[in-house]
């Protein structure tokens, strides 16, 4: 008799995360530095306000990176949980169970 698997389960899609998501997340979060520090060298920022940049970038960058991971997250669970479901019921048929059902979200 074959268990019944309901959803695609959070903790197999979070490895994924990464495979899926990893670039998004490093682009969003290096975005901001790189372009302020680019517009200080190129003298777009005057030296006086060097001290409210830096402070912008030290409180800015954490919240950004925090939601990158958590988009990241959410959408690879999306995108990745119907694959999973679909690997497990190719896995079941594989065994036998000619009567599995996929159930989507």
């Amino acid at each position: 008799m074959s268990r019944k698997i309901r959803g695609s389960g959070f903790k197999h899609t979070l490895p994924a995360v990464f495979s899926f998501s990893a670039v998004r997340v490093v682009l969003v979060v290096l975005t901001a530095p790189i372009l302020t520090v680019g517009m200080m060298a190129g003298d777009l920022v005057p030296e006086s306000s060097y001290g409210d940049v830096w402070f912008f970038l030290a409180t800015r960058v954490p919240v950004l990176a925090l939601a990158a991971i958590g988009l990241a997250i959410f959408t690879t669970n999306r995108v990745a949980g119907p694959l999973i479901l679909l690997k497990r019921a190719f896995e079941a048929v594989k065994e036998g169970d000619l009567e599995h059902r996929i159930k989507f979200r």
